[in-house]
């Protein structure tokens, strides 16, 4: 991961994190979300959103980071590519 000189990598987590429960609560707890649908999300509520601006080369990265964190679990999308998300509970 680059040196972030932009707004704190905390920042992006939260919003990925919010997203993805929303979309969760909107679709039924035990639904599998993918990664694209959380980041079309987050730009349609946050149209200036960059993953960039946070210090990370790909939105994968950032999912990866959540990941590290425990804030989230990834599962492979085999067939699409990305990741199906999963919260850490």
């Amino acid at each position: 991961m680059e040196q972030n000189q932009g707004p704190p990598i905390e920042e992006a987590l939260e919003l990925l994190i919010r997203t993805l429960d929303a979309l969760r609560a909107e679709r039924g707890e035990d639904s599998r979300v993918h990664g694209s649908r959380v980041k079309q999300t987050i730009k349609r509520q946050h149209p200036g959103f960059n993953e960039r601006a946070y210090g990370f080369r790909t939105f994968s990265d950032l999912l990866l980071e959540a990941q590290k964190r425990g804030l989230l679990k990834l599962e492979s999308d085999e067939n699409a590519g990305g990741y199906f998300l999963h919260s850490d509970e």
